[in-house]
Formats: C-alpha cells, sequence, structure tokens
C-alpha cells in the first residue's frame, strides 16, 4: 500500500463517532474551535490538513518564533500568510487567551523541543515538553475545554524495563532528558482525568515519525528521514547538497544513532489518520490509562532503510556512496540504547480501534517518491527563476520553511 484515501476515511470516522466540535450555526459569531498548537512542525504537516479537510475554518492554527530569533520578523509573516498565528505555549496569558478568544472547546498541543534538542539543552527541553504542556491542561480544564491532547513518544520506556516488546503497564524509567519530560506529562495527565468530570487530558506514545519533512528537524529518529532526503536529492540533483541536511564542516553528516540500531516507526500518514481516529473515540471507550496507547506500525534501522533505497535509485546507486554523506559507526552507543525495541499496540487496537496502513517498504517508498516529485519541482522552478528578469521573488512554501535553529524553535 503506497497511500491512504483519508478522504473516505476521515468520513468513516466522523460517521462513526460524531463531531469534535459543533458544526458552525448560521450567524454564530463564535463558533466552537480546535486550537492546535506546533502547527508548523513535524507531526503537523500531516495532522493538520486533515484536521482542516474535517473542520475548515474551525480549526485555528499557532506556532512561536522566539523573540530576537534570526530573521524573526519574516519568518513570522510567513507562518501568518500560512494561517498561522502566534502563541508561546510557554506564557500562560496567551495560552488562557488562545483558549478563550477561539472559544477553543478541543486544544492539540504538537509544540515540543524533540529529543536531539532536549538532550542538549535539558533545562529549555523541561520548559517545553513538561512544564507548559502540564500547565496549559489544567488551564484548558478550567476554560471549559473537552479534549487536550499532545504526543508522547517511545523515549518514556526506560533502561529497567528489560522488554522486548512494550506495552500500555511497561515501567517508565527514562534515562533521557526527554524521554523524563514525556512521561511526566503523561503522570501529570492521569492525575488531572481523576478529578474532571467532562475534560480529558491525552497521548498518545508514537514510535519515530518517518516523514518527507525538508529539512529534517533534531529527532533522533530524523536521522531516518534525513537519510531519505539525501538519498532522493542525489537521485534528482545527482550530487551533494549539503544545505538541506545540515552537514559538519567536512561535509560528511556526523550520525548521532547507530547504524544498526532499530526503531519502533509509523509512517505519517497514518500519524495524521490515527490520531484523529484516537481524538473522535468517546471517552468511555478510553483506559484510564489514556496517556499510555503505544502507536508503531514497523521497525526500521537506517541500514534497513538503505536497502529498501537502493534499488529505487536504479543505476544512480552505482554512484552513491553513503559513506559520502554519514559517518555510520555499527557499533556506536546513544541514549536510544535505552528506549524500546518494540512497542505493542494491541491495547490501542483494541480499545479504540487503531489500524496499520504501511510496512516500512511502502512507507520508506511513498516517502522517497514525494521528495524526488518535491525536488524535482524545486528543479523546475529554479531553472524558470534563472531565465526571468533580475528581481523577481518566490514565495516561501509550506515544504521549505524557515526553521528556526535549535534550540529555540518550538517542533514536534
Amino acid at each position: 500500500m503506497n497511500a491512504i484515501d483519508t478522504q473516505t476515511k476521515l468520513k468513516e470516522i466522523q460517521q462513526q463517532y460524531g463531531d469534535l466540535v459543533a458544526p458552525v450555526k448560521p450567524g454564530e459569531e463564535k463558533p466552537e474551535t480546535i486550537l492546535v498548537t506546533g502547527a508548523n512542525g513535524q507531526v503537523a504537516q500531516y495532522l493538520v490538513p486533515m484536521l482542516k479537510q474535517m473542520y475548515g475554518d474551525q480549526v485555528k492554527l499557532t506556532d512561536w518564533v522566539p523573540k530576537g530569533a534570526p530573521g524573526r520578523e519574516a519568518r513570522v509573516a510567513a507562518l501568518k500568510e500560512q494561517g498561522i498565528e502566534m502563541l508561546d505555549i510557554t506564557d500562560e496569558t496567551m495560552v488562557s487567551n488562545g483558549i478563550n478568544d477561539n472559544n477553543a472547546k478541543v486544544v492539540i498541543n504538537l509544540a515540543a523541543l524533540l529529543s536531539g534538542a532536549a538532550e542538549k539543552f535539558p533545562e529549555l527541553g523541561r520548559e517545553i515538553n513538561e512544564k507548559a504542556p502540564i500547565k496549559m491542561a489544567e488551564i484548558s480544564k478550567e476554560l471549559g475545554v473537552r479534549r487536550f491532547f499532545m504526543p508522547s513518544s517511545m523515549a518514556v520506556i526506560g533502561q529497567d524495563t528489560q522488554l522486548d516488546e512494550a506495552g500500555i503497564y511497561a515501567p517508565t524509567k527514562p534515562k533521557g532528558f526527554y524521554g523524563i519530560a514525556k512521561a511526566a506529562v503523561e503522570a501529570s495527565f492521569r492525575s488531572i482525568n481523576q478529578t474532571a468530570d467532562k475534560f480529558l487530558a491525552t497521548c498518545l506514545r508514537y514510535g519515530g515519525v518517518l516523514t518527507c519533512h525538508v529539512p529534517p528537524s533534531d529527532g533522533t529518529t530524523e536521522e531516518l528521514d534525513r537519510l531519505i532526503v539525501a538519498v532522493a536529492e542525489y537521485y534528482v540533483k545527482g550530487g551533494k547538497e549539503g544545505t538541506k541536511l545540515g552537514y559538519s564542516n567536512d561535509g560528511v553528516f556526523e550520525s548521532k544513532i547507530p547504524a544498526m540500531a532499530s526503531f519502533p516507526m509509523i509512517d505519517g500518514d497514518s500519524v495524521g489518520l490515527e490520531t484523529i481516529r484516537f481524538l473522535h473515540t468517546p471517552a468511555n471507550k478510553i483506559s484510564d490509562l489514556a496517556s499510555n496507547y503505544n502507536l508503531s506500525e514497523y521497525n526500521a534501522s537506517m541500514m534497513d532503510i538503505m536497502k529498501v533505497l537502493t534499488p529505487l535509485m536504479g543505476d544512480k546507486a552505482k554512484t552513491f556512496s553513503i559513506d559520502d554523506y554519514y559517518h555510520l559507526d555499527t557499533k556506536k552507543t546513544s541514549f536510544t540504547k535505552e528506549w524500546a525495541k518494540k512497542l505493542d499496540v494491541s491495547r490501542s487496537e483494541n480499545d479504540w480501534g487503531f489500524k496499520k496502513h504501511f510496512t516500512m517498504e511502502a512507507s520508506v517508498t511513498k516517502q522517497f517518491n514525494r521528495l524526488v516529485e518535491k525536488f524535482r519541482a524545486e528543479q523546475k522552478s529554479t531553472n524558470v527563476s534563472a531565465n526571468e528578469p533580475a528581481g523577481g521573488g518566490g514565495a516561501i512554501t509550506r515544504a521549505d520553511r524557515l526553521l528556526p535553529p535549535a534550540p529555540a524553535a518550538q517542533l514536534s
């Protein structure tokens, strides 16, 4: 399977469970809305278009570019062109105003500092990944929001678990700062829910999300995305273009994960669709461990992905050398050695109907083909621009959005 018929599946979910927010009534000044933070990040590129397809203008998008960040004015303007307003999740007043002004009844927090950056900057990571989301959930509960959601991560599974397949009841004793923050949020949400009547705060433990996000961000499993980007770029352009990949000075990227390390993964399209399925599931069908559900479709390592990509390159595989792009060390270790080797998704399947849509081969192939299409369009645009009079400018597209450098960004 290389594509999901999302339109049909979204309609099925809506017909089965009803609407997340009430339909707009004629003349209604402040209809109910869905407020999304971190709307310019990794997960949002899949989830937001699906929400928009279902609820249109009732989906309100926000993100944040830190004050003093390089090029802030231009970046804020580019986000606003995409309908994304500014909201700092660490500012309680902005959060309250965002909920009240939009009459939000569902809040989806996709703002985060990804794992790679969170390990480098633990205090900032704790602020964005732990303290702010917990306070957001508490504010949401006080202001009449019915549902609060944010992603958790397989990183919550800790060093003492000793399980090859971590389920919903696996101990959470993470070693890394990113996992510690996510585990704290899960525990806080369970506490908040115990004293709530018409409010539910939930998480989903995502495996690594395989995307065609360009440029890749600073998440640990985005090393796998980075590899697909490198191969697709080489396939189309025939050379190494390091600007999108963040190479080191010698032109070769130093991978921070072992080449043979296999991670539980899920395709970006599946993350969007299955998160929407979970959000629409009635509260009485969700376990009291509402923050512990796992999402994963397959396992993959960088070498597994390279085996899928090699035949897709055809003759160009003969001239492509992974050593030109990566320092891959098969003996290397990292904090990810403590992560679960596989995620048990049976509770997700049984409680709220989680479905797998992609094998590793289908997922990698789809992302590769999307990137090839993107890079070919870029080439065509560049060729056209070269023949235009001087002074012409191009719009900033969503696919080429200007991501702030870590750690200042709120990404997800």
